[in-house]
């Protein structure tokens, strides 16, 4: 597949606590770019 990306989350919080299961919006800036979307935790 052509410019497939990924991120990987380790579902922790920015303390290192696992977070619970729920929906989870994301912002990454990266060169230049905004991108935006969600995921949801099982």
């Amino acid at each position: 597949m052509k410019n497939l990306s990924f991120l990987l989350w380790g579902s922790n919080d920015k303390e290192g606590n696992s977070v619970p299961p729920g929906y989870y919006f994301y912002t990454i800036h990266y060169s230049n770019q905004l991108l935006k979307g969600q995921m949801i935790k099982l």
